[in-house]
């Protein structure tokens, strides 16, 4: 009887350590995926516009119309050394509400003693809303046998730029703005039409 007894309980044992040795063992489930950086629960994800690289066109970056020019006659005479002045100021203002403007000045310079005659843009310095800019120009008959031609600074045409670093390309080349600039008065340069004549009769010949 205990023999039997013992045979069962060595059978029972048997059946129990193999359950267990083919049981699976239990696995944790897998961590959710990490949200991208800023991306809060709940909110649906969206992509950020790429940004714009389309240069700005002519039209945005042209102020051309807020700018006021006048012409101011300072000084026409002739010197103590027999030299004819002739100086005028050329204000220009911006009449913009809020926005700086930087002129852009096309301009005749002659270099009396160098002979040279050039025509160039040149950019003056920046112009804040309601503010002015004074720009010189000047004829100069030059009482001097070394002086071949006047001495000169003619403004002929202005135009405006914003100012703005996406409208900095246009200073080197303001032609290609959209609007036309106004034409400057130059009230000296009908002094250009004495010379050389001026410089003959003032300045006496090797006969005296």
């Amino acid at each position: 009887m205990h023999a039997h007894n013992a045979h069962a309980v060595i059978a029972l044992l048997a059946i129990l350590l193999s359950g267990c040795a083919t049981a699976s063992p239990a696995t944790a489930p897998p961590d959710p995926p990490m949200p991208a950086p800023g991306f809060m629960p709940g909110a649906s994800a969206t992509v950020a516009p790429a940004a714009s690289t389309q240069p700005p066109a002519a039209a945005d970056c042209d102020r051309t119309a807020s700018l006021s020019v006048h012409t101011w006659l300072g000084n026409h005479k002739v010197n103590d050394v027999g030299t004819k002045e002739c100086d005028y100021l050329v204000w220009i203002a911006n009449t913009h509400k809020n926005e700086t403007i930087v002129p852009l000045v096309f301009q005749q310079n002659m270099d009396a003693f160098k002979g040279t005659d050039e025509s160039t843009w040149q950019a003056l310095p920046p112009i804040a809303p309601g503010d002015r800019y004074d720009w010189q120009g000047y004829v100069y008959l030059v009482h001097d046998p070394r002086a071949t031609i006047p001495m000169a600074r003619i403004p002929k045409t202005i135009v405006g730029l914003k100012l703005d670093d996406a409208c900095t390309a246009f200073q080197a080349a303001p032609g290609t703005l959209g609007a036309h600039g106004p034409t400057v008065d130059e009230p000296c340069s009908a002094d250009l039409l004495l010379w050389p004549d001026f410089l003959t009769r003032t300045i006496p010949g090797p006969d005296g």
